[in-house]
């Protein structure tokens, strides 16, 4: 929704004030449920505390927001954090496709295509410190393919090993998706928040 411009002698009102001004652009967007973690009273922040490998997050994407914004800061061990999208609960493991691009000192730049995967990559492997993630995510409630661009802080271990990864894809299923399921390589502890895109 556009933002109102007020002139020289406006009236600022109460509906004014509740229908712009407090409008942004991002909206944060409280979960139905969550499985392994938990949504303090009041808040839409998910936290999960470093006691299962896996967050499940229903109830997020709807026909409010065509597109979302998922930010989180994540700790692990062992492998990839993986994203699949979620219908009432159910993940689905089918005809995820991207690219891949990776790039820190030392290593130059890494890329690879990946088509028909079972998920999508959100984190790469963290070895017990913390990562950052923002993923964009494109139609995830439309009956139409859903679409991802995720960028991910890799610290592998210590934090003066800083990395970029980029992830840029699909899930070529023509479904309609209101969560996401997210799986690590070893216990997750960390934050997960997710933002509606105002148009």
């Amino acid at each position: 929704m556009a933002v109102k411009t007020f002139t020289t002698g406006d009236v600022l009102t109460a509906s004014d004030t509740n229908t712009y001004l407090n409008n942004g652009g991002l909206v944060l967007i409280a979960p139905t449920t969550v499985s392994n973690g938990t949504v303090t009273s009041g808040q839409a922040t998910v936290r999960v505390s470093g006691t299962a490998t896996s967050v499940t997050i229903n109830g997020v994407f709807s026909a409010a927001y065509e597109d979302y914004l998922i930010v989180s800061k994540l700790s692990f061990t062992g492998g990839d954090t993986t994203l699949q999208l979620t219908a009432a609960g159910t993940a689905a493991a089918t005809n995820y496709n991207y690219s891949m691009m990776q790039a820190y000192a030392g290593a130059g730049v890494t890329t690879a295509r990946t088509t028909a995967a079972a998920n999508i990559v959100f984190i790469s492997n963290q070895n017990g410190v913390y990562g950052s993630c923002t993923a964009d995510v494109f139609a995830p409630f439309l009956s139409q393919p859903t679409l991802f661009q995720i960028n991910n802080l890799r610290n592998d271990g210590s934090y003066a090993t800083p990395a970029n990864y980029l992830w840029f894809g699909n899930n070529s299923n023509s479904t309609s998706y209101d969560g996401f399921k997210l799986t690590g390589g070893g216990n997750l502890t960390g934050t997960i928040a997710v933002y509606g895109r105002r148009l």
